[in-house]
């Protein structure tokens, strides 16, 4: 047969080849591939005598290792729809669904997959001994699965356990119904849904480590606190962060961040949501390690990041903290595949003895935070070994009770916490320096005034215009007074006072930005410069304030013009 022969019969072959598996038998093979889900597969691969029969190749036409590849792949879906498996791949990830959700196959375990099924189907060893043949194969095994097609941003929950999917409406209505493939859910619970299950031992638990603090910060353990030592309102703020942790949306961008000293109770809680979502739902990264697009690669397609330390945060990049608790697209580079950017990944939740100790000073940062105070230390007889057992017996009732958290977050928002809005405030403050410096001279932010009104336009009294305000410090009391002073001379007060007290320096329109932006300064414009409305003592500026209520170059800054002068205020 001459060259041309070949050729154009070749050319007749028909452009998608199908194994005729009419006098093939699924015979048990050794198990000899390791995943749990791909060994069923290896279970079944037939032993071929004739690839050209199987293939309907005719003879003097050679057969193509791309022909190999279509027969392998073809006898992987026959098996796949004998044992009721499939394939997807999303981002070059191959996932396997079986026993209600989607399982994630590594490359290497493909390679076995693709290596066996050559093995035992009986393809020439020159074939399956080329790893770009191997490759080649897995990409068109992929290829013809599924792609995974997640919205991360739906409002609907939907909520994987071991025994039905539980789907929970924006509106809190609630339908159950049997695992979908359709859902890509690519987690399973351990236990079964239960709507009836109660959680009393979770709830006690929560009510003795979360109470209200005294007058001097602290609580004392009690194991049958008060109803008035407990605060409630920062349990319904937990409540409802475990829930939301079930969500895709990230609408209320939160994380939360448990802090205290030891023996307090973080542990228990720790332990126990895990359990609740899962070891192999979570991942555990502290912030150091999420700052490594590497190593983000372990939080994707997880419920949350619940990291037991903070960990060491001298680079931290604040840019990327916002982004993850926003929802938004963040950087996976995983070794030997391209990065890609995913929104697939979870909530975060870190556990720590003491918070962050480098921040980014502006409102959108701390705004992002839920900050639980452990008050209670937990000692001797008051100590149970055995608790976090004890309270994992309860998974299925404290998971109704963290459906109702989410059900109220759907329906009215986090939960107002009068104690975690304190923390929150108090942090932002001890953490910047612009603040310890008006703290130092009693420097607060006043009304602005202008032209004889205040900035809501009533009429003041002229006589009354500076009136005093007072408060008892230290056994004196101090009087303040509403001044408008220069700029330039609370610049210089704030820059000798953090040359005094070793604070590093910022710049101007930084210290401007925190005073408008975080701590509520209100700014004029003036023939003679810039000026700010205080509360002050009036000896630090006896030559600098303002005594005219009524002055034509007095004019309130817009915030179209403080954005020109500080172009990165976040209006």
């Amino acid at each position: 047969m001459d060259n041309q022969n070949v050729i154009d019969k070749d050319k007749e072959q028909p452009k998608e080849i199908t194994i005729d598996f009419s006098d093939l038998t699924f015979e048990q093979t050794a198990l000899r591939v390791q995943h749990p889900q791909l060994k069923k597969i290896s279970e079944y691969v037939p032993k071929i005598k004739s690839f050209r029969d199987a293939l309907r190749i005719a003879p003097g036409i050679k057969i193509k290792p791309k022909d190999y590849t279509r027969a392998v792949c073809n006898i992987i879906q026959k098996i796949n729809q004998k044992i009721g498996f499939e394939f997807a791949h999303s981002n070059g990830i191959a996932y396997i669904y079986n026993e209600g959700y989607w399982q994630k196959i590594t490359d290497d375990q493909m390679f076995e997959l693709i290596r066996y099924t050559a093995i035992e189907s009986q393809v020439p060893s020159q074939v399956y001994d080329n790893s770009d043949w191997i490759i080649s194969t897995i990409k068109e095994l992929l290829a013809k699965g599924r792609r995974s097609t997640e919205d991360p941003s739906t409002e609907t929950t939907v909520i994987n356990f071991k025994d039905k999917t539980l789907k929970i409406e924006k509106d809190g209505s609630i339908n159950e119904y049997n695992h979908e493939k359709d859902d890509f859910l690519k987690y399973k619970l351990s236990y079964n849904y239960d709507g009836q299950a109660d959680c009393p031992k979770w709830k006690k638990f929560l009510s003795q480590v979360i109470r209200k603090p005294d007058s001097k910060g602290r609580a004392i353990f009690k194991a049958e606190p008060l109803p008035e030592e407990i605060d409630h309102e920062t349990i319904n703020v937990i409540q409802e962060y475990i829930g939301y942790c079930f969500s895709k949306s990230f609408r209320y961008e939160k994380m939360l961040v448990c802090t205290g000293g030891g023996s307090n109770g973080k542990s228990v809680f720790f332990n126990v949501i895990e359990a609740l979502i899962g070891k192999a739902n979570m991942s555990t990264l502290d912030l150091a390690s999420i700052n490594v697009s590497s190593l983000r690669v372990g939080m994707e397609n997880k419920l949350v990041n619940f990291s037991s330390e903070i960990g060491n945060t001298k680079d931290l990049n604040f840019d990327l903290v916002k982004k993850i608790v926003s929802g938004e697209p963040i950087l996976i580079n995983p070794k030997y595949l391209q990065p890609y950017e995913t929104r697939s990944y979870g909530k975060l939740i870190f556990n720590g003895n003491s918070l962050l100790q480098k921040v980014e000073h502006s409102t959108a940062f701390f705004r992002r935070f839920i900050i639980v105070n452990f008050l209670c230390k937990i000692e001797g007889e008051n100590i149970k070994y055995d608790l976090t057992d004890e309270l994992k017996t309860e998974l299925p009732g404290i998971m109704n009770w963290a459906i109702e958290g989410l059900q109220r977050l759907n329906k009215n928002g986090f939960t107002k916490s009068r104690q975690i809005e304190k923390t929150v405030k108090d942090y932002q403050a001890y953490m910047d320096n612009v603040h310890h410096f008006l703290d130092e001279f009693n420097i607060y932010p006043a009304p602005c005034v202008i032209d004889g009104k205040e900035e809501d336009g009533k009429e003041i009294d002229p006589a009354k215009d500076y009136k005093m305000i007072s408060f008892e410090y230290d056994n004196k009391t101090i009087e303040l007074k509403r001044l408008c002073i220069k700029l330039s001379d609370l610049i210089s007060k704030a820059d000798t006072f953090f040359f005094e007290n070793g604070y590093r320096k910022i710049s101007n329109k930084e210290l401007k930005r925190r005073m408008f932006e975080n701590w509520n300064f209100d700014f004029v414009k003036t023939r003679e410069g810039q000026r700010v409305w205080v509360y002050a003592e009036a000896r630090y500026f006896e030559s600098s304030h303002k005594v005219e209520t009524e002055n034509p170059y007095l004019k309130k800054e817009t915030n179209q013009e403080a954005q020109i002068q500080n172009h990165d205020l976040p209006f």
